[in-house]
């Protein structure tokens, strides 16, 4: 358990989306997820998570409960940060205050301007997502995706550029400081497509 303590935010946020009970399998997921990866940045970091837990020595027992108290705290986590959200705002009708960030995100790491290809990546994902949020979000994307390509393929390349974008503006917030970044990721504007 002390180890767990060490893991980044980012690191738990991959965990949750990519692990699972079983640490081998966990591993494979991280690896793949790295691998079909178009940000290097986001490789790099899923890699470096996969090379940690492969190197340390965790009993099947700890690695379990690190697992799971790992999804405990990041679900914790988004329930606060919606209740937060909520009295901040008095927008009660939004439970979700981080997903367009979050779908903006999932984008920005993994898709790029060869559609189908993309599509084989978020499939991919989608296969090892274990987190209901991170697979509800994933699958928001998914949709979302194929809806413009199929629909109007011509905004497809600027849906990406508005994703990265989002990103690009979140990363400079988060150095200005936690509330900064806090308050735009609950101001982002949807990613849905502006045309639906």
């Amino acid at each position: 358990m002390e180890y767990y303590y060490r893991f980044t935010n980012y690191e738990k946020m991959a965990l949750c989306a990519f692990g699972c009970p079983d640490k081998e399998q966990t591993i494979d997921n991280l690896k793949l997820a790295a691998l079909i990866a178009v940000q290097e940045e986001t490789r790099a970091k899923l890699e470096r998570l996969a090379n940690r837990l492969k190197d340390v020595m965790v009993f099947t027992a700890n690695y379990k409960h690190d697992f799971y108290l790992c999804v405990h705290e990041m679900e914790q986590g988004m329930i606060q940060e919606a209740l937060d959200y909520q009295a901040a705002t008095g927008d009660l009708e939004n439970g979700w205050p981080w997903k367009n960030y979050g779908m903006a995100q999932l984008v920005n790491a993994f898709c790029n301007e060869d559609y189908y290809p993309t599509m084989n990546r978020l499939s991919i994902l989608s296969s090892i997502a274990v987190m209901p949020a991170f697979g509800s979000i994933l699958t928001a994307v998914m949709i979302t995706v194929s809806s413009i390509y199929e629909e109007m393929p011509e905004e497809y390349e600027s849906y990406l550029k508005r994703c990265r974008e989002i990103v690009r503006r979140g990363e400079l917030r988060k150095k200005k400081g936690k509330d900064k970044y806090r308050q735009y990721v609950w101001q982002t504007p949807s990613v849905m497509p502006e045309w639906k």
